[in-house]
């Protein structure tokens, strides 16, 4: 936690769910730091949260209680008023237009506590640290929370579940990241009928796995998700919902870049075995060579060299944007068949273009039988 004395500086705040109607309030707040400005992604890390009933510290039965961590943007906005520490912030920013990747990242943080009542007064609080970086990425499920109102205990209401210890396993596919880690940012607990005592509560994640697959890049994460929420006599049944935001750690080649980023290959319509790149023209006299950037930015002139045994051949390769491909023609040395040709192509050889996590795919061996 931030001890300065600047709330704008802390990475919590404290506040009560101030001229709402309902028990559902939302609290906009932001980090800021200088080295956000280098990072197209911050991720937000949930840390830990607060409810607690204003009004003389009065007890109440419980109906529902939910939070939701919505999803933050580089961005900052003119003229808003923020929740930081025990304050209400505006940022004082350099002009009189709002900024993005300017060092700030914002967030709104939404969430309910209530009994049977519509909405009764409470503070809530958040703490979260803030993770950015060229190869931080992250996964925002959709996901909302809305105030319940009671079936009420003698209306003929029946549970359908008790109050014990509820466990379920989910599991998402196909995460392009080289590691990932699931965040528990959203989740709703409420009692079915009416509200209740509380004896126990609890929602967590456990028995967390990422298995990563060799032959696709992506991986599957798989984790446990825990819920409780029972009085003494442990019946009450109840519902529960949550949202896992996907904290991924370096994209994988071909997957979703954690930033704007191009990313050269070679590349052979026949495929990716050495052979595929052997595409001889005039009589085995030239080697047509295809430069394909499959990244999601614009690819700044760069340089293709050819290694033929012992000859190596560099060609200027002209701006590739997002998605295109250029084909150069090598001449083939006349002793690379001896009986057979064997060629390593490198793309962006001088390294003039910043790939950021996608440098790992700029060679590949090619071969011509002779």
């Amino acid at each position: 936690m931030n001890d300065s004395s600047d709330p704008a500086e802390t990475n919590f705040f404290d506040a009560d769910n101030e001229r709402t109607t309902t028990a559902l309030s939302s609290f906009p707040t932001f980090l800021q730091n200088p080295d956000f400005a280098a990072s197209k992604i911050v991720a937000i890390l949930p840390r830990g949260f607060a409810f607690n009933w204003r009004g003389g510290c009065e007890d109440h039965h419980l109906l529902q209680i939910g939070y939701n961590l919505d999803h933050s943007e580089i961005f900052i906005e003119q003229g808003k008023r923020y929740k930081k520490k025990f304050d209400t912030v505006t940022p004082t920013l350099p002009n009189s237009a709002s900024q993005v990747d300017s060092g700030y990242v914002s967030w709104e943080t939404s969430s309910i506590f209530k009994d049977n009542n519509t909405r009764r007064d409470y503070a809530f609080g958040e703490i979260v640290s803030g993770l950015s970086g060229s190869d931080v990425g992250i996964i925002q499920p959709p996901f909302s929370i809305l105030p319940v109102e009671d079936v009420g205990g003698n209306t003929g209401c029946i549970y359908s579940n008790s109050g014990i210890l509820k466990t379920e396993g989910f599991a998402i596919e196909k995460v392009p990241y080289e590691h990932a880690i699931p965040m528990l940012t959203g989740w709703d607990l409420q009692y079915e009928c009416d509200d209740e005592h509380v004896k126990e509560i609890g929602f967590w994640i456990d028995e967390i796995h990422y298995d990563k697959d060799p032959n696709v890049q992506t991986g599957t994460l798989s984790y446990k998700l825990f819920s409780i929420l029972k009085d003494k006599n442990d019946d009450p049944g109840f519902n529960y919902r949550h949202k896992v935001t996907v904290l991924g750690l370096k994209a994988v080649p071909g997957g979703i870049p954690s930033r704007k980023s191009p990313d050269l290959l070679p590349f052979s319509p026949a495929g990716i075995d050495p052979s595929a790149f052997c595409r001889l023209e005039e009589g085995g006299k030239l080697l047509r060579v295809s430069v394909k950037n499959q990244g999601n930015d614009h690819a700044a002139a760069s340089k293709t060299t050819v290694l033929f045994r012992d000859v190596s051949l560099t060609l200027d390769t002209p701006a590739i944007p997002a998605g295109g491909s250029v084909d150069l023609l090598f001449k083939v040395p006349a002793n690379c068949f001896s009986p057979d040709c064997s060629f390593k192509i490198t793309v962006d050889s001088d390294n003039q273009v910043n790939e950021l996590n996608n440098e790992g795919n700029n060679s590949a061996n090619g071969g011509c039988i002779g």
